[in-house]
């Protein structure tokens, strides 16, 4: 059983040698990289020295695209179907404005967990993030599902929405409708959202800014598909 870590990325060469150096002694097998923006935030590919870098940090795959990928949807239902896991693995979700802290116990075959979470520094999207529990901005650790165990038709239909089947992962329950369980006390990470340059923040605020529209039409269509 392995433990790979899937990581969206783009334009990160600054804050990705960070990421990637917490994840160094933390557990994790595997580290595997997908590059390149969604459509309306970016033009494809990163144009600096992200994938360099993931390359040089022994990440595997890096995965690239040419063209801007339809949505956050994709790329991460991407990342699930083809980071190399196998029945029995788990796979860890985390972004280059992350700081991981403490090395990951053992984990159950065939459990989701949370990891405790906190934002270091204000709100990178005043009036998009909200604050916890009502949104994902939280100046304190809170819970969040991070990690999945691997399944072929494991996917993504909104970001914080992930599916196995027709059946949802809750964030926060068990297929059972037991509260998920926390990695361990010892294992957690830092959201780093604000260190990005001014340009960058004022160009991811006026995409979700029009984005979190077409994305709420896309959580109610999910939900008006649902089989229950």
């Amino acid at each position: 059983m392995a433990l790979t870590c899937v990581m969206c990325v783009y334009e990160e060469e600054d804050l990705l040698p960070g990421a990637l150096r917490s994840l160094e002694a933390s557990g994790v097998d595997r580290v595997a990289v997908y590059d390149g923006a969604w459509e309306g935030f970016g033009e494809g590919p990163s144009g600096d020295r992200t994938v360099a870098i993931a390359r040089e940090w022994g990440a595997d795959p890096v995965f690239e695209v040419d063209a801007p990928w339809r949505s956050q949807e994709e790329k991460r239902t991407t990342m699930f179907r083809t980071c190399g896991a196998v029945e029995g693995d788990h796979v860890f979700v985390f972004d280059a404005d992350e700081r991981l802290e403490g090395t990951f116990p053992a984990l159950r075959p065939g459990q989701h967990y949370n990891v405790a979470v906190k934002c270091v520094g204000p709100n990178d999207m005043p009036g998009i993030r909200g604050e916890w529990p009502r949104g994902d901005y939280a100046p304190y650790y809170k819970p969040e599902i991070r990690i999945f165990a691997w399944h072929p038709d494991l996917h993504c239909l909104w970001p914080g929405g992930y599916w196995i089947g027709e059946q949802r992962i809750e964030p926060y329950k068990n297929a059972q409708g037991d509260p998920l369980l926390p990695v361990a006390a010892n294992v957690s990470f830092l959201h780093l959202g604000n260190r990005r340059d001014p340009e960058r923040i004022a160009r991811k605020i006026a995409y979700y800014r029009e984005e979190h529209p077409k994305r709420q039409t896309r959580v109610n269509e999910a939900w008006r598909r649902r089989p229950w």
